[in-house]
């Protein structure tokens, strides 16, 4: 807020982004930036990155554990596409803290 100046977001670039992206908060400035900033603000509060942390950190774990399991039983797996499930399962937690049932995240990246 304090260098606003040095974070300037116009020109063909970042109109064009706008017209994709529309009026979010990383593409606007001004008012409308500070006012969505303020209204985002208690998202970022430290008890809840602490629980996000938390959250992210048990989907992990679960993952590792399934990995490894299947890494001692000689089960050879796409670790590319256990990293992309890994990556659904924890924004899906994180953000509604609902688990995605067998199958959705393939079902996702296939229509995607």
């Amino acid at each position: 807020m304090d260098n606003a100046r040095n974070y300037v977001k116009s020109g063909p670039v970042w109109d064009g982004i706008r017209t994709l992206m529309g009026d979010a908060l990383p593409f606007v400035e001004g008012e409308v930036w500070k006012r969505q900033r303020r209204l985002i603000q208690p998202a970022f509060h430290r008890r809840r990155l602490t629980g996000l942390a938390d959250t992210m950190v048990d989907v992990i774990d679960e993952a590792f554990h399934d990995w490894t399991a299947r890494t001692r039983a000689g089960e050879p797996f796409d670790i590319a596409a256990a990293c992309d499930r890994l990556s659904m399962q924890v924004m899906v937690r994180a953000l509604s803290g609902t688990e995605m049932r067998p199958g959705e995240p393939e079902r996702v990246s296939a229509a995607s």
